[in-house]
């Protein structure tokens, strides 16, 4: 039967729509397959940033929780601490965390710190030289070193020599500007000191720490250079600082936060003060450069006596 015009138009305007609306569905479809995975990406971007947060929370000062440990299992404060890269004067460098104003510690080495054996804690004790019978530890300066600082090196190791005569322990001075012909080998570092102009390090696998780094803002005044020297030279050998734990000779230090970290360990020789005792003491965080060069000695023979009797 031949349809009508009316008719015929009537399926064209039908196929039409039924055209549109599956054209509808389709774009409807696409859309929110696109709406999707929008909401896919945005939940990314939320579950990455707040995984940022966390981390960002974890090291808000620069450092690890991880690091903070390993550097309290040293018997160093965490409190301030960052890492900076030293570069030496050969133009060599490494990267170290530098803590206490004057502490290096290489990344290298902290990162060589693991748990003491049988035990769940970071616990490290340690710090102290292998002497055996006897051993004489030498102190070099770097040919660039004007005349008075090496002087004021030199009347540095005189003292503390003369401080500790009797122990297992000697150290003398040496002309050579040979760095292989030193223990401690004292030199500039071209960047990285910090605002003490000068830094030093904690014993390793039984020896001194073989650098001590002083920058150009080191300080200019020869009787106060021998002072610092000594302090530094004692850090070398095994003393660390008397109130590390406290940090009682720096004024206003808020304190740290020791809840969830290892025990803060310890050498200690019976009979001294332990922690901060007198704020003329050479081993003082917060030391007083400007105190005459033999004041605050008077418990460094102890510690030599204590570990390394004749």
């Amino acid at each position: 039967m031949k349809k009508s015009f009316y008719t015929r138009e009537n399926d064209k305007i039908m196929r039409v729509l039924s055209d549109k609306l599956k054209t509808n569905l389709r774009q409807m479809k696409t859309l929110k397959n696109v709406t999707l995975l929008a909401v896919i990406a945005l939940g990314m971007v939320l579950f990455a940033c707040q995984k940022e947060d966390v981390k960002t929370t974890e090291t808000e000062d620069g450092i690890s929780k991880e690091v903070k440990r390993k550097l309290i299992s040293l018997g160093v404060n965490p409190y301030g601490a960052y890492k900076e890269f030293i570069k030496y004067e050969d133009g060599t460098g490494e990267d170290v965390y530098i803590a206490e104003n004057d502490l290096m510690v290489p990344v290298e080495r902290l990162n060589r710190v693991k748990p003491k054996e049988g035990t769940n804690a970071e616990e490290y004790v340690g710090g102290l030289l292998d002497v055996g019978a006897s051993r004489t530890i030498v102190v070099a300066a770097s040919s660039n070193l004007n005349y008075m600082t090496k002087n004021a090196l030199r009347d540095a190791v005189s003292e503390i020599s003369s401080t500790i005569f009797g122990t297992k322990i000697d150290v003398s001075y040496s002309y050579s500007s040979n760095q292989n012909d030193a223990d401690i080998y004292v030199s500039y570092a071209t960047s990285g000191v910090g605002s003490t102009g000068i830094l030093s390090g904690l014993p390793q696998n039984g020896d001194p720490y073989d650098n001590i780094l002083i920058g150009s803002n080191f300080h200019n005044n020869g009787s106060y250079q021998q002072r610092i020297f000594m302090h530094n030279i004692l850090h070398c050998l095994g003393l660390h600082h008397n109130d590390a734990q406290s940090m009682q000779s720096c004024p206003g230090y808020p304190g740290f936060d020791y809840s969830d970290m290892p025990s803060f360990p310890s050498l200690y020789v019976p009979g001294t003060p332990s922690g901060y005792y007198s704020s003329t003491a050479i081993m003082n965080v917060c030391y007083d450069p400007y105190a005459p060069v033999n004041y605050g000695l008077e418990y460094i023979d102890d510690f030599f006596q204590f570990f390394y009797y004749q």
